[in-house]
């Protein structure tokens, strides 16, 4: 476009020569027109901007040329008009092309030789086309501003359809923590349920213990009434019913139905134990297979969490991806639409004026009409003066819309805090297994299952117990793996009060403070600690000094069976006197329990029938009141 006109021959313009003149002014900003919208999709996808000059081409024109073998130069685009050359040596029409759009006023000399034009219907003519090759030109300019409009604004367009996109896929993620929360309450409710089979196992168990002592204890007195029958028979069998008196008769007959009511009773209490024992084993399995129905369901809750977590983070990072990326082509599209717009704004007021001096010329009816005419200076002048408005080209800012909020992201699955929000406040007596997470994002390492201790490496402090079921929960801190150590009564007595050994099993137990309290058939497994031992303490209450005996074992003196002690492991003992060594069974018909071991006698006795010395036989010494305390880990039934 910048190369010198047509050649011309015999100093005029053939009519190729004139399409070329004509095409020379308008080809630029037509050219440029057709081209912003593919410039402008390569914009896009390699960032590079738009030519900023080609709009302003037209004003860069130097068309002169010279007559082959003449001197003087011609107008090209004056088709047979020979115009004699201003001192630069173009005439006054190339002059008013090429002058800079922005100038404010025409050269002196300019206006002095537009005047002086010679106006010829050649001259005329020509000027004509020139006036409709521009309207062309305006057209084009603003077709060209109309077309990056829709470019700016197709690009625009495209922030929406991200946003409809992120909308859609954070209402995936939404369905997903839906999915999530039911998960969550399932397993609550499981947990819950779970907390009441532990209460039935714990009652049952407790019942079973307290049928176990009645049983023992209904067996030890049906041996007493066999052993006495027993004796008592030979005497009978060798004297003969005949010599036996009515009074040794009715003797006889009592005994007989005392051993029918023991055995008969014996009978019963075995059934019973029997019973328990079944019902026991039955609720065990129930509650086992409901903490296996909550551990699944927690799985199926961390499994579902992760998937919504997964789903708000996939679906955040690819909008803000996607959104980044539109951005800065956006952008870089906007800014190259400016300055194409600037430079429209310039070129079209430039070739408006041009236009208004192009129409001062071409109202002139004959040669010399302008240089007659004394306001034509004034007229072209005018044209340079007045405001030119170029509306239509235009193109307001418009901003891209802002960032569409992400989903907020939920806690991370199985990380420290989760655990904290989603397992801390279980029922009492339940607890969460190892939280294992599934999540395709990884999580931070400080969070993560395998730098999370389970409970069962934590040591506890003073006075507190690692929670039964520390091997199965993960934390690292006394209130998440260690419960309480509770002293829980289990006898008092006061001499000279006795009872039946049976009936200390289940005395008094709503009265705790009473001088003679009961509640040794609630001892169980539940009870011992995480070494698998009881952990005992004998109180003499009224003795002076030293009035503790304290020490573990791994038996229960309760439900044993014959004498004999596991497990013994002294913790503050100071008594060793009478054969000491921990609680058993008392085998005779003294006491309930002893701590002779293995032996007849019945020292630290616990559960006194019979006073002796009027007193009750403590660590080698008779004591007026004893206490048998057991330190628990675990909830009492009470407390549940």
């Amino acid at each position: 476009i910048q190369r010198p006109n047509p050649m011309v021959a015999g100093g005029k313009c053939s009519a190729t020569s004139q399409r070329a003149m004509l095409l020379l002014l308008a080809s630029p900003l037509l050219l440029s027109s057709v081209a912003a919208s593919e410039a402008a999709a390569s914009s896009l996808i390699s960032g590079s901007g738009f030519p900023r000059d080609s709009v302003l081409l037209m004003t860069h024109m130097s068309p002169n040329r010279k007559v082959p073998g003449g001197s003087r130069p011609l107008v090209a685009d004056l088709r047979g008009a020979e115009v004699e050359p201003n001192q630069d040596g173009r005439d006054p029409v190339q002059q008013l092309l090429a002058t800079r759009a922005y100038g404010a006023a025409l050269p002196v000399s300019l206006v002095d030789g537009l005047v002086k034009l010679r106006i010829t219907p050649q001259v005329q003519e020509t000027i004509g086309k020139l006036l409709e090759g521009l309207g062309r030109t305006f057209a084009s300019l603003e077709d060209a501003s109309r077309n990056d409009t829709e470019l700016r604004d197709g690009i625009h367009a495209g922030f929406g359809a991200l946003a409809t996109e992120h909308n859609r896929s954070k209402a995936r993620a939404m369905q997903e923590g839906e999915a999530a929360d039911m998960a969550r309450k399932s397993h609550v409710a499981c947990r819950g349920e779970e907390w009441a089979a532990l209460a039935r196992k714990v009652e049952i168990e407790r019942k079973l213990n307290i049928s176990r002592a009645a049983r023992d204890a209904q067996r030890a007195l049906a041996e007493q009434r066999h052993d006495a029958l027993k004796a008592h028979l030979p005497e009978v069998s060798e004297r003969g019913l005949s010599e036996l008196s009515s009074a040794e008769l009715a003797k006889l007959a009592s005994r007989g139905q005392e051993y029918h009511d023991t055995m008969k009773a014996y009978s019963e209490a075995v059934h019973a134990f029997h019973t328990k024992f079944e019902q026991s084993t039955s609720i065990a399995e129930e509650y086992a297979q409901k903490r296996t129905d909550c551990n699944q369901m927690q799985a199926e809750f961390e499994t579902a969490a992760c998937h919504f977590s997964d789903s708000s983070e996939e679906s955040c990072d690819a909008y803000l991806s996607s959104y980044d990326t539109r951005l800065q082509d956006y952008v870089a599209v906007a800014r190259n639409i400016a300055a194409r717009a600037a430079d429209r704004q310039v070129e079209w007021i430039h070739l408006k004026r041009v236009s208004c001096v192009l129409a001062k010329l071409a109202g002139a009816e004959k040669d010399g009409d302008l240089a007659e005419n004394s306001t034509a200076v004034r007229e072209v002048e005018a044209c340079y003066m007045q405001e030119i408005v170029s509306g239509d080209l235009l193109i307001s800012e418009k901003p891209a819309p802002a960032r569409e909020a992400c989903l907020a992201m939920p806690t991370q699955p199985c990380s420290d805090a989760f655990v904290k929000e989603e397992y801390h406040d279980l029922p009492n007596g339940t607890s969460a297994i190892a939280c294992e997470s599934t999540c395709t994002a990884p999580a931070p390492p400080a969070t993560t299952p395998a730098t999370m201790p389970k409970c069962s490496s934590f040591t506890c402090p003073s006075g507190t117990v690692a929670r039964f079921d520390a091997d199965e929960i993960q934390g690292s801190d006394s209130e998440r793996c260690c419960q309480v150590n509770e002293w829980r009564l289990l006898l008092r007595q006061t001499a000279p009060f006795v009872q039946p050994r049976d009936k200390w099993l289940d005395h008094d137990r709503s009265h705790p403070d009473a001088d003679n309290f009961g509640d040794l058939a609630s001892l169980s497994d539940a009870d011992k600690g995480m070494d698998g031992k009881f952990h005992f303490k004998i109180v003499w209450p009224q003795r002076s000094g030293q009035n503790v005996q304290e020490w573990k074992q791994s038996s229960n003196p309760v439900t044993a069976v014959s004498q004999g002690v596991e497990g013994y492991e002294a913790v503050s003992a100071p008594f060793t006197a009478e054969f000491w060594g921990g609680l058993e069974k008392h085998t005779g018909s003294k006491s309930l329990l002893d701590g002779s071991v293995s032996k007849p006698h019945w020292w630290y006795a616990i559960g006194l029938v019979e006073l002796y010395n009027n007193g009750i036989p403590g660590p080698g010494t008779i004591e007026s009141q004893v206490e048998l305390w057991v330190r628990t880990p675990r909830l009492t039934a009470a407390t549940s």
